[in-house]
């Protein structure tokens, strides 16, 4: 586990980051790191990915998608923009999606209907449009 929250780190997160042995769990909440998410960051075996509270930029990558054993994924309070990529739906064991209060245009993809395991999505106070799809069950 790499836990560096609630301190006054700043600059990008070092792609170096990736190699990481046994990295299970990164948490970097309530810093100051700027930049984008590292694409590296895919390779990793993660469970847990806290980036809450900082002051990222670009997209989340679609590369996270192979994150095959991360139960959450947490990055509200930054600048990320564009859309949140299909891919996050094939994160089977995935527990806990949280992108609030971000830049996120675009729909919530129906792909996150085929997580089972999935108990809570958080995508409020983004630009997001659309409906919101059926296949996230909530049309009962």
């Amino acid at each position: 586990t790499l836990r560096l929250t609630d301190n006054d780190f700043e600059g990008t997160i070092p792609e170096s980051i990736a190699e990481l042995p046994l990295a299970l769990s990164i948490l970097l909440e309530r810093n100051r790191l700027s930049g984008t998410i590292p694409e590296a960051l895919s390779k990793l075996t993660l469970f847990e990915l806290y980036l809450d509270d900082n002051e990222l930029t670009g997209t989340i990558p679609a590369s996270f998608g192979g994150f095959d054993r991360v139960i959450a994924l947490s990055a509200p309070g930054n600048q990320l923009s564009g859309t949140v990529p299909n891919t996050l739906g094939q994160l089977n064991m995935l527990n806990n999606l949280n992108f609030e209060r971000n830049q996120l245009t675009g729909t919530i993809p129906a792909s996150l209907g085929q997580i089972t395991s999935l108990s809570g999505i958080r995508l409020g106070n983004n630009q997001m449009r659309g409906s919101i799809p059926v296949e996230l069950g909530l049309d009962a």
